[in-house]
């Protein structure tokens, strides 16, 4: 389970990303797209994560979610899962099927 301290970590990173691309200066779309393109291509070190890359479509998401929250920090943080232990593709009635 993530404590709160990692998900503002994570928070705090993922505005450190697009901050730049909602900082108040309106970009014009071509701009907007090769900057996010750019920082797909960039090597990260993400909190909690042995990843390294972020993809441009995630860039995207967190951008949105930003702007859409009315530009809240709290939006940028991780969602908390509340099906944790459980089969994402499978019910758990065919779960039990199977077991």
């Amino acid at each position: 389970m993530m404590d709160e301290e990692r998900r503002e970590q994570i928070a705090l990173f993922r505005f450190g990303v697009i901050n730049d691309l909602v900082g108040g200066v309106r970009l014009e779309r071509g701009e907007l797209e090769r900057m996010i393109r750019d920082k797909s291509q960039r090597r990260w070190y993400i909190p909690g994560s042995n990843r390294t890359r972020i993809s441009a479509s995630t860039i995207r998401r967190w951008v949105r979610l930003y702007e859409e929250s009315g530009r809240k920090l709290d939006s940028l943080r991780p969602v908390k899962r509340n099906d944790r232990g459980r089969s994402r593709a499978i019910d758990e009635e065919t779960v039990q099927a199977l077991i």
